[in-house]
């Protein structure tokens, strides 16, 4: 009869030797194939090599290593015990490279102060979210009013940020297939647009735009056009900047962001108002994102103005236009009317630099006649 191995016990086929003492002599030297066909020649049946393997373990018993050349590693030294960490040279590290991006960060929240030497007044117009490349914006006006102001003397361009559509990811797949110019070629005709300006020196200072910029920090970690912007030299404002705007005698505040962080549904210049109390009462406070225009007067402070500060009295309150009006073709503003289609206006400021005075206009002609108006006066 054929028996299964019992481990406790002593076994006459296994020659008066108990199991363990067995095991003992043949595990060193016996592949364990070849214990297993052993087992069965000598009538155990019953027993697994998984449970071979357990036994020798509780046994100790181990198989010799076969010959087999060991690697060798060169001796260096144990520097991550307590105590050899010199915290103070990462830290020095940590300082030295802050330093060294600060310099590559070319962004302005102050830039110098822009100058226009002039006897005359100049119209500044302030132009935001161009929306280069999206279904919805209306290039052939916008390519109008680019030529319109390469022609016109005493005009200039501030830019207010996305000039791009740049949709790369996006929680709606149709909001990126619905781009007539992919963001690479976007991004080839904002920079040749930018050097024309620049070769007719109507470009004064660029900000930041989600599109623009914070689309491309978020899949990238940067912004493409950053590199661009640097080599031109043009101020960039990265958040919330406050330009000092000189013209002939004059020197003229303007507070300028993309995206301020206040918004109101219902009145398209809170954001503004709220920057003017809680950041500087500029003389021009301007606004985009919201592609809802307009502009208000507002007075505050006038005595500081009367006492010869360089703050106070009259304030303009501006918020940008867009150029992405084409309703027929933007699925957000047929879907969601709180959003609304984009309004096209050309929000411009006469600058006086004989004295301390500002007009407004919601167009770049209007502001020009004035100029003419007063030239010939």
């Amino acid at each position: 009869m054929i028996r299964a191995i019992d481990w406790r016990t002593p076994q006459e086929a296994l020659e008066s030797q108990s199991p363990e003492q067995w095991l003992r002599g043949v595990y060193a030297t016996l592949s364990n194939g070849v214990i297993m066909e052993r087992l069965q020649e000598i009538g155990f049946t019953g027993a697994t090599l998984k449970a071979v393997r357990r036994k020798a373990e509780r046994m100790g018993l181990t198989k010799p290593l076969r010959e087999h050349p060991a690697p060798k590693f060169g001796a260096r030294p144990v520097t991550n015990r307590q105590g050899d960490f010199d915290w103070r040279t990462t830290i020095q590290a940590a300082t030295a490279l802050q330093a060294q991006r600060a310099d590559l960060d070319f962004s302005e929240n102050l830039p110098e102060p822009v100058e226009i030497e002039t006897n005359g007044p100049i119209a500044v117009c302030f132009s935001a979210d161009w929306h280069l490349g999206a279904g919805a914006t209306d290039h052939e006006t916008w390519q109008r009013d680019i030529d319109y102001l390469l022609q016109t003397p005493s005009l200039y361009y501030a830019i207010i940020g996305d000039e791009i559509e740049n949709v790369r990811s996006f929680m709606n797949v149709k909001t990126i297939l619905d781009q007539v110019l992919p963001p690479d070629l976007q991004r080839q005709v904002l920079k040749a647009v930018v050097r024309e300006l620049l070769d007719y020196n109507k470009l004064l200072w660029t900000t930041w735009g989600n599109h623009s910029v914070e689309f491309d920090e978020r899949v990238l970690g940067e912004s493409l056009m950053d590199d661009f912007l640097r080599e031109t030299g043009v101020p960039h404002i990265g958040g919330i900047g406050l330009v000092r705007l000189i013209v002939g005698g004059q020197m003229y505040t303007i507070l300028a962001t993309h995206k301020s962080r206040f918004r109101s549904y219902r009145n398209a210049l809170h954001g503004a108002k709220r920057m003017y109390e809680t950041v500087f009462p500029a003389d021009l406070v301007v606004v985009a994102h919201d592609h809802n225009p307009g502009h208000e007067e507002f007075n505050h402070y006038n005595m500081a103005r009367d006492m010869g500060l360089s703050f106070g009295g009259t304030s303009y309150l501006v918020a940008c236009s867009t150029y992405r009006t084409l309703s027929t073709n933007d699925w957000a503003a047929r879907r969601f009317p709180s959003w609304g289609e984009g309004v096209l206006k050309r929000e411009t400021a006469v600058l006086f630099p004989d004295r301390h005075q500002i007009e407004m206009y919601d167009n770049c002609e209007s502001a020009i006649e004035r100029i003419r108006s007063a030239e010939e006066a």
